[in-house]
């Protein structure tokens, strides 16, 4: 499923969020040694109370943006296989980046580095910000817990000493238990997510993650003013497909369809089924109409030349529609895509519109 629309996925920020945290320490804490880099915002509840809440929000994504581009040098420890830090917004203002092979100290040198460069960029959008509360915790903790691991990010950013001895057993024991509902949760509801974005017949996300990811690129969109482009394909073969075979034939050619418009689209591109038939929408952002309509084209003469070991040929009509005509709205940007398929369907089919 596409990462942008999970749950594990920060809405905001497109970082990962707590839920995608928590399974990767656990891996973390048993397979090497490092840092965690844990920051907050100094004063941001002062910024939404005078500046309102967008204010708020860029400053969020302004440290996030910063922290995905960590300039992580070989002195400070990129793991001994390579392997990046990973960045995740673990709630509210708070920020965990994750440093395997990187030492306390260093760590402590790149946090300092990254809180001046976002002081920076935040004083130049007239932005002032008080700074960032920066703490490292070396992993793993203790027994190599999760929990133990908790309880020190907590005493990083707070710079109090909790210790685990202050922590009775019993104490100790429910905070596992805790953590080990919360895992078990993340999985049920991976499961649960999946299902309910995914449709049956092509494998492809449905109409629901398709409706859940064109909103959340538009919403970026529209702040970054990106252009965004949607393609509305619709199949000219289907009722064909199944006189000929029946509704299983029908189906299949749904699956290959599915997977012919899955090749085709770029890195970064989202396709979706949509509602009935052989519907599907293609999203595409940062992308102008004219180069949706390359990608449309593509497409359609894709799907006329793999057709050809099909049972039967197989064409498709293609509906485009832009924010560059039609602005931000997403009813608005679908309802011009299914119009413009629908002119090429009454043109003769086969058409890109």
């Amino acid at each position: 499923m596409e990462s942008l629309i999970h749950f594990t996925v920060d809405k905001l920020t497109r970082l990962p969020n707590f839920f995608a945290f928590l399974p990767h320490m656990e891996t973390a804490l048993h397979t090497g040694a490092g840092s965690l880099l844990c920051f907050d915002v100094k004063g941001l509840s002062s910024i939404n109370a005078c500046r309102g809440r967008t204010a708020g929000d860029f400053v969020i994504s302004c440290l996030a943006r910063v922290l995905k581009n960590a300039p992580v040098r070989q002195t400070d420890g990129a793991g001994s296989k390579g392997e990046p830090p990973a960045v995740y917004r673990t709630g509210g203002d708070e920020f965990v980046v994750v440093l395997p092979g990187i030492s306390k100290d260093d760590a402590q040198g790149l946090g300092e580095r990254l809180e001046r460069r976002f002081l920076s960029e935040t004083r130049e959008s007239g932005i002032e910000v008080e700074g960032l509360h920066i703490g490292v915790v070396p992993y793993p903790v203790g027994k190599g817990s999760l929990s133990e691991l908790f309880i020190a990010m907590g005493e990083a950013l707070s710079d109090r000493d909790f210790g685990t001895a202050a922590m009775p057993p019993w104490g100790m024991r429910i905070l596992d238990g805790m953590l080990l509902r919360i895992k078990e949760t993340i999985k049920l509801l991976e499961e649960t997510f999946d299902a309910a974005h995914t449709d049956a017949i092509s494998g492809l996300p449905n109409h629901r993650a398709g409706e859940r990811f064109l909103r959340l690129t538009l919403a970026s969109s529209e702040v970054g003013k990106d252009c965004c482009s949607v393609l509305f394909i619709d199949g000219d073969n289907l009722k064909s497909y199944n006189t000929l075979l029946g509704y299983e034939g029908g189906n299949e050619m749904i699956r290959m369809l599915g997977r012919v418009i899955q090749q085709n689209i770029r890195r970064g591109d989202f396709a979706c089924r949509w509602l009935s038939g052989d519907e599907f929408l293609v999203i595409l952002p940062r992308t102008t109409r004219a180069e949706a309509v390359a990608v449309a084209e593509r497409i359609r003469r894709e799907v006329w030349d793999a057709s050809a070991n099909w049972v039967q040929r197989v064409t498709v009509s293609v509906g485009v529609a832009s924010t560059e005509t039609e602005g931000w709205d997403a009813d608005r940007l679908l309802n011009k895509a299914i119009r413009a398929n629908l002119h090429a369907k009454r043109e003769g089919k086969n058409l890109v519109v």
